[in-house]
């Protein structure tokens, strides 16, 4: 059964779900949205930032309040593929 919004309530405990995203597409993504920094085009700029590799920039903002992208928790997503 797929919920809907309306069947969310706060606190809910929701499946997690995974994507693959290729190194290409977060590229092409980053330089669409206007997101220059190494952790998103730059294996090796990444890891000199401290992360594990590339990773996707946040678009929260775009389906959430404008902090969601600055307030998320959990790990970042870290991009594999060519």
């Amino acid at each position: 059964m797929t919920r809907r919004f309306e069947d969310v309530e706060e606190g809910d405990e929701l499946p997690t779900r995974e994507l693959f995203l290729a190194k290409d597409q977060v590229r092409a993504y980053a330089r669409a949205a206007n997101q220059w920094s190494p952790r998103f085009t730059d294996e090796e700029g990444a890891r000199r930032e401290g992360l594990p590799g590339m990773i996707t920039p946040a678009c929260s903002a775009a389906w959430g309040r404008p902090s969601a992208a600055s307030s998320s928790r959990g790990a970042p997503s870290v991009c594999a593929g060519p």
